[in-house]
Formats: structure tokens, sequence, C-alpha cells
């Protein structure tokens, strides 16, 4: 789910948990949260950047959120 679009009048954080939760009453059993394609231009790159997206709606909803950005699974 694109929680973020990074432009003035966009998509803001309370719309993002507001559609998580009509997500979640219609039956959705998880969300996959990202900020969407204008938000790769932001400077912090580090794992898990998108945190402050998906963590106001982890708190506001039951069911898994998973969280993206840079995560990476290294196998050896």
């Amino acid at each position: 789910m694109g929680a973020g679009d990074n432009i003035v009048g966009g998509l803001s954080r309370q719309d993002a948990v507001y559609a998580a939760r009509e997500f979640e009453r219609a039956g959705i059993h998880v969300l996959d949260i990202s900020g969407g394609l204008r938000m790769f231009s932001i400077e912090n790159k580090s794992p898990g950047f998108f945190d402050f997206l998906s963590k106001p709606i982890y708190e506001e909803v039951e069911i898994p959120v998973i969280l993206t950005g840079e995560i990476r699974l290294v196998l050896t």
C-alpha cells in the first residue's frame, strides 16, 4: 500500500491510516507499506526507511504490517 506520495496536498499519514483501517475492515489479512514512487528521493536510505509511514499504521490495525525500504536478506 502506498502510504505517502511526498507532494504538497497529497496523501497524508492520516489518510494512509484511514485506508489501512478500511482495508482491514474489508478483510485484508496483511499490509505491505511503501512510500510510493515519489518517496524514493528520501535522503535516508538506511534499512527500513519507510518506518515513519509504517509505524502509525502498525499502531492502528490488528493485522500484520510489513515494513519496506532497503531491507535485504543476505544468504551465505
